[in-house]
């Protein structure tokens, strides 16, 4: 029975560990704030007295500025919450709250329930009440434990457009972890350098590797993925993701691909890289200009106010199709803040994310954080991805309305070796010109001056 159910009878214990509270300098906003500005969308979505159940761990841990350990990956913690008006309620294994978190909770109109009576809290809603819910991210015994007599409006969730738009200082925080991640890169690459084809190394080398030079920085908490590194063919798997067991031997030739995602205490990462350990082929050469030249695309485009992430992303691959190629995910996600890799309500794809059902109705936000992601997969051969994060920014008004851009938050050499610079536009050449003067200038303070002198020969172009 237990076999023709699928029951999952080895899940593993819950960790008991205890919340940690993210300083003040990283939260930048107050608990206080967000639940001041959630109850504004509250009652502009359902009027005066409706409250909203919140079910993302994400959501939860943006409301309450607290961070856990019961996900190796993502700084979240077992909770749901309540926001009414007057009142919120978190439910959460109270042993895990320390009294000093407990305190300030309770300071901020946030009061602790026990996770199991979550259904129990729920099912005592007052007759009449709306309660306001993403059908999308509510679990159906939350659902069934509320009462027939509360009036449900269902909509996307108020909580997850809400932390979508990261306030000024939340991206300079967010900037600054990525300036912590590339640093740790580019000691990555100088690594790879020096040890590709004079010691045997594994794809499942390089991502442990990579979380050594990232734990030299004090604010570094986690990975946030775990480490897709594909070499040759591995790398057209567009997921892939090697295993100590089995990973491939990296040796001296064609492409090394590596995504990998950090959480620092500033903020979440998401990058990637193609390098050349070897020759490359022309094909080689001309795909990987291709994919540049997408990545600048999407980077340097300009929009009105009101565009949505499918028309972006059919954008940046629009001179991809037109020569025949095209890669089978979106440009871009939303990226959490010292949260998910993957956040709504956003992303730049045409394609339906089950995922993230509102993504081809959101229109992008100045504050948003996205993914800037084209690649090509040659299946059995080889695979390129180049991606930055980039924040949606304000670019100004003109006699057509208001027009929005990007601000790019990655700074990391591309592979000078699988360019083909007669390819690249005027406008592509200077942008890459001013992309490595903004690369040196941002990385200084976190290199030394071998690593330095390192970044700038790659940098010159």
């Amino acid at each position: 029975l237990e076999s023709f159910l699928n029951i999952w009878t080895d899940r593993p214990r819950i960790p008991q560990d205890s919340l940690y509270q993210l300083e003040e300098e990283f939260t930048v906003r107050t608990r206080r704030e967000k639940l001041t500005a959630l109850r504004k969308e509250l009652r502009e979505a359902a009027g005066e007295g409706a409250v909203t159940l919140v079910c993302g761990l994400d959501d939860v841990v943006w409301l309450t500025n607290l961070r856990g350990h019961d996900n190796p990956l993502y700084p979240f913690f077992h909770a749901y919450m309540v926001v009414g008006p007057d009142i919120a309620l978190l439910m959460t294994d109270q042993r895990k709250v320390t009294a000093e978190q407990a305190e300030g909770l309770d300071a901020d109109g946030i009061f602790l329930v026990p996770y199991r009576e979550t259904e129990k809290f729920l099912s005592h809603i007052a007759a009449g009440a709306k309660v306001v819910l993403d059908p999308h991210k509510t679990p159906v015994a939350l659902f069934e434990a509320l009462p027939d007599t509360v009036e449900i409006v269902e909509r996307p969730d108020l909580t997850a457009a809400l932390k979508a738009k990261k306030c000024a200082r939340e991206l300079e925080n967010i900037h600054k972890a990525n300036d912590l991640e590339a640093a740790a890169v580019i000691r990555l690459m100088r690594w790879l350098e020096k040890t590709v084809g004079k010691e045997t190394i594994t794809e499942y080398d390089v991502g442990q590797k990579l979380n050594e030079f990232r734990a030299r920085s004090e604010l570094y908490l986690q990975p946030a993925n775990l480490p897709i590194v594909g070499f040759a063919d591995n790398a057209a798997v567009i997921h892939y993701r090697p295993r100590k067991e089995d990973s491939k031997k990296v040796i001296a030739e064609g492409f090394l691909l590596f995504d990998v995602c950090a959480q620092y205490k500033c903020g979440t990462t998401d990058l990637t890289r193609t390098v050349a350990l070897g020759l490359l082929t022309e094909e080689m050469k001309e795909d990987y200009t291709d994919v540049l030249k997408a990545n600048i695309r999407l980077a340097s485009q300009k929009f009105p106010l009101g565009t949505t992430g499918d028309l972006l992303d059919a954008i940046a691959k629009a001179d991809l199709w037109n020569k025949g190629k095209n890669f089978r995910h979106g440009t871009g996600h939303g990226i959490g803040y010292v949260s998910n890799i993957h956040e709504g309500p956003g992303k730049i794809c045409v394609e339906y994310a089950p995922a993230f059902p509102y993504a081809r109705n959101t229109p992008l936000e100045e504050g948003m954080l996205f993914s800037d992601e084209p690649g090509i997969y040659r299946v059995g051969r080889y695979g390129i991805r180049i991606e930055n994060s980039i924040a949606v920014r304000e670019e100004g008004e003109t006699e057509f309305g208001t027009f929005l851009g990007f601000e790019v938050m990655t700074f990391l050499p591309f592979e000078h070796k699988a360019i083909l610079a007669e390819k690249l536009s005027e406008f592509e050449v200077n942008w890459i010109r001013d992309y490595y003067a903004e690369c040196r200038k941002r990385l200084r303070p976190y290199l030394d001056d071998e690593e330095f002198s390192w970044l700038e020969k790659k940098t010159e172009f």
